[in-house]
């Protein structure tokens, strides 16, 4: 094995060596010049080593690695009962939530992800409780959504993209907020007080123009407004979440 390894070895030919030899005997080259070519021989060699190493970590551990998220929260257990009343599931019987992720994107402050605790309430539910919004025909939809915890982001660089560049920059593990998830969210966080951006959110849902319909805030209320509205008027937004399922 180990005649196999001095094999593959590359051997300095013998001429070079003399040749060497004889610049330095005839003070062709200097001690010092001599210094600054292996000293710069040996920064390239170091780092050609450090990017192998480099390259040997990220592929066997890169697809693995996982970012632990900190205890970040947009809207908690309490201030949601504050603004919809009591859960059915206790707090206390909630798991300690401290999820972890292998995409960095969840730390990344231009996202600014924030936890939310959502109940999934149907549009009509929603808009019994709160008439005085701009509910339209959707005032009498009951389908509900999958309550539960969430990373949200509803301040990120997907602001005003044009669809192909939304699409390179959507971030891997993350989807947009549906249609419900985002009335709630809207609503909850214009009760509490906290401030919602000047934007119209697009969900997947397609309404009778066959664009995806989009929710936003006018004068306070939710109004839902088609897609090549919100876009002529520059005020297209996505809000990203990903699902943490207690329920």
């Amino acid at each position: 094995m180990s005649q196999t390894k001095e094999a593959e070895k590359e051997v300095l030919d013998p001429m070079l060596i003399i040749r060497l030899e004889n610049m330095i005997t005839e003070r062709v080259i200097s001690n010092d010049q001599l210094i600054a070519i292996l000293n710069s021989l040996e920064k390239k060699g170091n780092r050609r080593q450090k990017k192998e190493k480099k390259k040997i970590a990220t592929a066997t551990s890169g697809e693995n690695r996982e970012y632990c998220l900190p205890a970040i929260t947009g809207i908690s257990y309490t201030q949601s009962e504050k603004v919809w009343g009591t859960w059915s599931e206790k707090e206390k019987n909630l798991p300690a939530s401290s999820p972890t992720s292998p995409n960095p994107v969840f730390l990344d402050i231009a996202f600014n992800f924030r936890k939310v605790f959502l109940r999934g309430f149907s549009l009509a539910e929603m808009a019994k409780r709160f008439p005085a919004h701009n509910w339209g025909k959707y005032a009498h939809d009951q389908k509900e959504a999958v309550p539960g915890s969430y990373l949200i982001s509803l301040n990120n660089p997907l602001v005003n993209r044009l669809p192909v560049l939304e699409t390179e920059l959507h971030p891997k593990d993350c989807y947009r907020l549906d249609l419900n998830l985002t009335v709630e969210l809207l609503l909850t966080l214009t009760r509490l007080g906290i401030e919602v951006p000047a934007l119209f959110y697009r969900t997947t849902v397609i309404n009778g123009h066959q664009d995806e319909l989009c929710v936003g805030l006018v004068e306070g209320k939710i109004t839902f407004l088609s897609e090549d509205k919100v876009r002529a008027q520059k005020k297209m937004a996505i809000c990203l979440a990903k699902y943490e399922s207690w329920v």
